[in-house]
């Protein structure tokens, strides 16, 4: 038996999370792209960002994302190829947001390879 329902809605599709009593938290995602804030830092950048990717994107396209609002502003534009750290660890730039594990509000660290 469910004790309470918590209902959380961004532009994107709805994501019901029931907690019960001894169970812990179950969730039901959709199989559809949704959006997902994240923390982001990219490389010697002081300023972290909170940003918006999709569950579909790649790596890549996070790297892109989070590198638009640093590099040619407070970093200085390098002809070399970025990568995305999550967890301390580099995630490969095939890998989807959803593949990687990545939640919302967790932080995530782009920089040149």
């Amino acid at each position: 038996m469910s004790w309470a329902t918590m209902l959380i809605t961004t532009s994107g599709p709805r994501i019901t999370v029931s907690r019960g009593r001894k169970t812990g938290a179950r969730e039901r995602i959709m199989s559809e792209p949704h959006r997902i804030p994240i923390n982001a830092k990219f490389g010697d950048d002081f300023v972290m960002h909170v940003l918006f990717v999709t569950s579909a994107d790649t790596m890549a396209e996070v790297a892109q994302k989070v590198a638009h609002h640093s590099v040619g502003k407070r970093v200085r534009p390098q002809p070399r190829d970025l990568v995305v750290y999550y967890e301390g660890r580099a995630v490969a730039a095939h890998t989807t947001v959803s593949e990687a594990g990545i939640r919302p509000l967790q932080h995530v660290f782009v920089d040149y390879a």
